[in-house]
């Protein structure tokens, strides 16, 4: 079900430095590689196949996901990123490696996740969210009740959400959110997090968080099937 889109953008459009080969990936592989926000209404056609699609918001410089779609093939991902140069980065490592099966969106997550139809995504990547940890600032926060709703309309039964954050206040707050969603479930049981995933790259600002003696909380949700804690995690 479609959800109006909130007022309240979960970031700031601070696209600061952008470099020359960059700009220059958006404005020449942008078009190759980057979907309109109408193409989402039917991703078979888009991709021109039925694969899984896997959707990555706020792809960053691509690390995660040029690594995921090289390694799955059979897979169709899409990456979701407002930052301009991450993108041109992404775009550059995207048709250095030839990845045909990696579609990226340059927007914002909310709408792209509301042009999606109904039960589209098998998996959905969230990792590093802008934490926003001020309490004052905390409304702006991407993953809230009404983001986990569109979510779970937007994903098959037994899809998979997953989530990493470095601030234990919003960790707490999406695990309290997923378990008061009547559509998802925490995998590794309540009030726990899940570990890591093998496949999951360490990004620039990972290593960061985890140099600064941070610690990574890992949440995967599914999506309308009762998991318990003894349920393999993926």
């Amino acid at each position: 079900s479609d959800i109006t889109k909130r007022t309240i953008r979960s970031f700031v459009n601070r696209n600061g430095r952008i470099t020359l080969s960059q700009k220059k990936a958006l404005t020449e592989l942008l078009p190759l590689y980057g979907v309109r926000k109408e193409e989402l209404r039917d991703l078979g056609l888009l991709f021109k196949n039925q694969n899984p699609v896997y959707l990555e918001i706020g792809t960053g410089n691509g690390l995660n996901i040029i690594n995921l779609a090289d390694s799955y093939p059979g897979v169709s991902f899409l990456g979701c990123e407002i930052y301009k140069p991450g993108l041109g980065r992404t775009l550059m490592q995207l048709d250095q490696q030839k990845i045909s099966n990696l579609r990226v969106i340059l927007g914002d997550a909310m709408d792209v996740v509301n042009s999606l139809l109904e039960k589209t995504l098998d998996r959905v990547y969230v990792f590093f969210p802008d934490p926003w940890p001020k309490k004052r600032h905390n409304k702006r926060r991407l993953i809230n009740a009404q983001f986990l709703e569109m979510i779970g309309f937007k994903m098959k039964t037994n899809g998979r959400l997953y989530i990493a954050t470095d601030c234990v206040t919003y960790a707490d707050q999406i695990i309290e959110l997923i378990e008061s969603s009547p559509r998802l479930d925490n995998i590794a049981g309540p009030k726990c997090f899940a570990p890591r995933p093998s496949w999951r790259e360490t990004t620039r600002f990972e290593s960061r968080a985890l140099a600064e003696g941070s610690r990574i909380f890992e949440i995967v949700a599914c999506v309308n099937l009762r998991c318990n804690s003894h349920k393999r995690l993926e």
